[in-house]
């Protein structure tokens, strides 16, 4: 390692490691070897405890320490000159004769072997295995250089390359690579301006318009697309993608090429979903993920094979120990992680704050239990993630859009005894989902609360799609809309990305007035250009326009409208808010209604919720990337988070994909009965009967088929129509009475959805 500026090198040897803390050895099953447990416990402080200021003031004075006043930037030099080095050097390299050397600089997140591979692409112009087989052939120089922090570039933290123009489209982008001579140089040897990487970037382009030309177009015809999705899938790319993603070495070294991030981020509809959801699979989640990503997919791969993975790499000579066996030698085991909360609902929110914020920027596996229950592992997990959804759903909370006003909690728990009336005025219920209230952002700076709360959520949603847990909440289109746009209200040019269609579903009733209004609006501009009419025609024509409004007819003027925007709820904490200063003296005319629709918009849809948007954008950052979520549209992603939220099946779907085990077989009566049933069950239902027995109210893209691991219904020992099916969440074991009809059956089944907590049974 080398001073760039005088050449002076370290004398002391240094050693660089790279540390996977959430990584465990493989377990070796031979007779006396120490495996470490792939669970344990991780503790949690209790809400609103001196330990929690200790910790967060711990980690924020280990950042500092972390920041030296002077700092020191990395770069890694090739021997060999770019392909594309044509210009004489300047006269600081005479000592190296002459040659123009290619070098890279190392950001945080980088590695040597990506490093390596940029500069061996420089030096080759070359993408081919054959000549990045050669990686090793050379020398690479790290050198050093000490700055004083105050380089912006310096601070900001490496993070995907995906929010490059367009025009960076290119195979390989041509930012981050330098030459000895100042002259950017491309990463494939080819200049910015060469022609391929312009025709490549002009067809993106094309692609891009054609796709969005198409979802307008179906958005006036109801759905109908002039192309199918199908039609702008590329299947060369899409292999090209699928071998990027088996490269165990690219994949572990983080050295991907960039033009994946690029692509499946900016032109996502050139792949299909399995192939999106793949890739984020095993990039977005950090080195340990894909690693583990890597091993299980090989695995399974090799299932079928007599003696599985193992089996095969000693077929091909590869895996065997130093002892001579014939086991397997795997990098490691995902930490499963376990931490205990209490099931008390006045305290449960800010437990499950606790867990998520500080569990948040860990790549182990969450894992609950709760305080005085025995069960532990996937099933109470996965009532931890239903409980908080609901709880994140409540009224009172003021987070979400919703009209009229809060029940009291004390009156709805002794209302009904099944919840229901709890349900129906306790919880947010849209039949649109959830979207963010639109909130004065003062009020949000004064009361951090809010702000809070959205950056736990935004950490929820992200964890549940890191370890692949469902969770039961019922998010608008429009708020998936803003998720896969990187969590930002605001599209590329800079205007809003919700418009007034999308008012349609998250406030019918402003939408229907609005639309009126704009009506109006439209009519007093065509008013405005008709050449035909004078001034004074026109003034006349405007006054008789009046507002056509639930079957009634008045003037604007006689609404009583002001430059105000008026909460739905009295639970946000605010009576009105003006939308232009001294909102609340100027009303609302037929010469200014188009203001008052575009600020009542704007409002919605930005201004009103930047800092819920922003909160959630934080949040989910310290799980990883935002930026990974434009690979999805609203539908994939939402059914990636929630899973099927109407679950459907039929009665070969429930004998296809059900194993039957133990007393049962699938043309046992008392097993037909149970089909019979599950089939009978209405929606709610049919989610109670997924929340009993899984732990979580939804099912995984696909339905039944892609449960995993597999229902499995078994005959219950000694119990008659009096007993009650029980149920191990954790492997989705249903063990079921063999019941003499299917009423008795219907009945002590949907008793046993209704009963809380994880006991021996």
């Amino acid at each position: 390692m080398n001073n760039r500026n005088n050449s002076q090198s370290y004398e002391d040897e240094h050693v660089i490691e790279r540390k996977l803390p959430d990584l465990l050895p493989a377990f070796d099953p031979r007779p006396g070897r120490l495996n470490l447990p792939q669970t344990v416990d991780f503790d949690v402080p209790v809400p609103g405890s001196k330990e929690v200021r200790a910790r967060i003031a711990y980690a924020r004075l280990t950042q500092k320490k972390r920041m030296p006043k002077t700092k020191m930037k990395l770069f890694l030099r090739s021997a060999k000159p770019p392909a594309s080095s044509t210009t004489t050097p300047s006269g600081d390299d005479s000592s190296s004769g002459g040659n123009k050397y290619a070098e890279v600089e190392l950001k945080q997140g980088d590695t040597i072997f990506s490093s390596v591979q940029k500069l061996n692409i420089a030096a080759t112009g070359s993408h081919k295995t054959d000549k990045l087989q050669k990686l090793w052939d050379q020398t690479y120089t790290l050198f050093y250089e000490e700055t004083d922090g105050s380089d912006e570039s310096s601070k900001a933290v490496s993070k995907l390359n995906v929010d490059d123009e367009v025009t960076d489209y290119g195979i390989v982008p041509t930012k981050g690579v330098h030459a000895r001579s100042n002259q950017r140089e491309s990463l494939s040897g080819a200049k910015a301006g060469d022609v391929l990487g312009t025709d490549i970037n002009q067809v993106l382009h094309l692609l891009c318009f054609l796709h969005r030309l198409c979802n307008s177009q179906a958005e006036l015809n109801n759905g109908e697309h002039w192309l199918r999705k199908d039609d702008f899938v590329c299947k060369k790319i899409t292999i090209k993608l699928n071998q990027q993603i088996e490269d165990f070495i690219c994949m572990a070294c983080k050295a991907m090429p960039t033009w994946c991030y690029s692509i499946v981020t900016k032109c996502p509809f050139l792949f299909p979903f399995d192939t999106r959801h793949k890739f984020a699979t095993c990039t977005a989640f950090g080195i340990t993920r894909s690693i583990v990503w890597l091993q299980s997919r090989a695995e399974s791969f090799f299932e079928g094979v007599p003696g599985g993975l193992a089996a095969a790499a000693v077929a091909a000579g590869l895996g065997r120990r130093d002892d001579g066996s014939s086991d397997l030698i795997q990098l490691g085991r995902l930490r499963h992680e376990r931490v205990k909360v209490p099931r008390k609902q006045e305290t449960f929110l800010d437990w499950a704050k606790n867990v998520i914020t500080i569990h948040a920027d860990r790549k182990s596996i969450l894992e609950v239990e709760f305080i005085g229950e025995e069960g532990t592992g996937l099933g109470p997990t996965l009532e931890f993630y239903a409980l908080v959804a609901a709880e994140l759903q409540r009224k009172d909370l003021g987070m979400w859009l919703f009209e009229g006003q809060v029940a009291k909690a004390e009156n709805l728990k002794n209302s009904n005894e099944d919840g229901i009336s709890k349900i129906s005025g306790y919880y947010v219920q849209q039949a649109c989902g959830l979207f963010p209230a639109p909130i004065p952002q003062d009020s949000i700076s004064s009361n951090g609360e809010i702000g809070s709360l959205f950056v736990f959520f935004g950490s929820l949603i992200a964890k549940s799609l890191q370890d692949e847990r469902l969770i039961d909440l019922p998010s608008s289109d429009a708020l998936m809309k803003i998720l896969c746009n990187g969590i930002t209200c605001l599209s590329s040019d800079g205007t809003s990305l919700l418009t007034l269609k999308d008012m349609k579903i998250i406030d019918p009733m402003r939408y229907k007035f609005l639309c009126e209004l704009s009506k109006l609006c439209d009519e007093k501009e065509a008013i405005e250009k008709d050449e035909s009419l004078s001034t004074d025609e026109k003034n006349a024509e405007i006054e008789k326009l009046s507002l056509q409004y639930s079957g009634s007819e008045c003037k604007i003027e006689d609404l009583g409208l002001s430059m105000q925007y008026l909460p739905s709820s009295s639970v946000y904490g605010y009576q009105s808010h003006e939308l232009i200063d001294d909102g609340e003296n100027i009303d609302v005319t037929i010469h200014n209604s188009r203001q008052y629709i575009d600020l009542t918009l704007d409002f919605i849809f930005v201004t009103g919720i930047k800092k819920q948007i922003d909160a959630i954008r934080v949040g989910f950052s310290k799980v990883f990337d935002e930026r990974n979520l434009k690979a999805f549209e609203p539908n994939e992603l939402r059914s990636m988070m929630c899973g099927e939220q109407f679950p459907s099946w039929t009665k070969d779907d429930v004998i296809n994909y059900t194993e039957v085990k133990l007393g049962f077989t699938k043309k046992s009566p008392g097993f037909l009965r149970f089909v019979n049933v599950l089939c009978e069950l209405s929606g709610e239902q049919r989610k109670s009967f997924l929340q009993f027995t899984t732990g979580c109210s939804s099912l995984p893209p696909g339905g039944l088929a892609n449960l995993n691991p597999r229902l499995t219904v078994v005959r219950k020992v000694e119990a008659g129509d009096g007993s009650y099916p029980s149920v191990n969440t954790c492997v989705h074991y249903l063990k079921l009475p063999d019941y003499s009809c299917e009423k008795i059956l219907k009945s002590r089944l949907l008793a046993a959805t209704k009963e809380k907590g994880f006991h021996l049974n």
